[in-house]
């Protein structure tokens, strides 16, 4: 947060100094979208923290203007908003996707209250895992059956051969 509002009031003013012109895209934009895919948040989370970095840019380039050190018209303003606001939608599509794909990722590597760390083998009926259990807090080892190779299919393949 405190590195878009330093970049809010650098970059505007920067710009302005060089070209006479307030550029409404800053690199505010790169940091709002790369939040939630370098920092995996809850989407909510994310939303708050992309809507409150997005309202610095449009809040710096007033504060410039309104301590006199920059000239803007209104439409850089709302281009600064707009440009934080199409972040913001990236922002959450990117939100979504990684903290879904990681919530997924743990489900699949638990097993009731055995959380699957590592594959320790694998033989003709199935895996060996070692696991940690949720509640105990102990490493344990957990075989999980292949679907198609437990004892009562078995039998019934044998009998239809």
């Amino acid at each position: 947060m405190i590195v878009c509002v330093v970049v809010s009031v650098a970059a505007p003013w920067a710009s302005f100094l060089r070209s006479g012109h307030v550029f409404a895209l800053t690199w505010v934009v790169p940091v709002i979208i790369l939040f939630p895919l370098v920092v995996p948040t809850p989407p909510r989370t994310t939303l708050l923290v992309s809507i409150l970095c997005a309202l610095t840019m449009p809040a710096g380039i007033a504060l410039l203007a309104a301590r006199g050190l920059i000239a803007v018209a209104a439409r850089d303003v709302i281009a600064a908003g707009v440009s934080g606001a199409v972040a913001v939608v990236i922002a959450m599509i990117a939100a979504r996707t990684v903290y879904g794909a990681a919530r997924q990722r743990a489900a699949a590597e638990s097993v009731g209250s055995y959380e699957l760390l590592e594959r320790l083998g694998q033989g003709g009926m199935g895996e060996v895992w070692r696991a940690r259990h949720a509640f105990l807090a102990r490493d344990a080892a957990v075989k999980l059956i292949l679907p198609g190779t437990a004892a009562g299919q078995g039998r019934r393949r044998a009998k239809r051969s």
